[in-house]
């Protein structure tokens, strides 16, 4: 899963996506200063934080669950 498939996932909530973009920003950012070894699982956990609120995953209404019930569906856990 990329950057384009949480994008269209999040395409009605413009705002949610405005943040999930400075989130993984930032994660960046401060993956590199810190040195982190999993640095670019901290991005991607970045860009996948909220994927949840999509209106096109919505199934319990809580959107911690909703994403992860979604991620696993998909190969991104396979």
């Amino acid at each position: 899963m990329g950057v384009a498939e949480v994008r269209r996932l999040l395409k009605a909530e413009t705002h949610r996506w405005a943040h999930v973009a400075g989130v993984a920003s930032a994660a960046s950012v401060d993956g590199e200063a810190l040195r982190i070894d999993e640095a670019e699982l901290l991005v991607a956990a970045a860009w996948l934080h909220d994927i949840g609120y999509s209106a096109d995953l919505l199934d319990t209404g809580f959107h911690p669950l909703d994403g992860v019930r979604y991620l696993r569906s998909t190969a991104f856990f396979a």
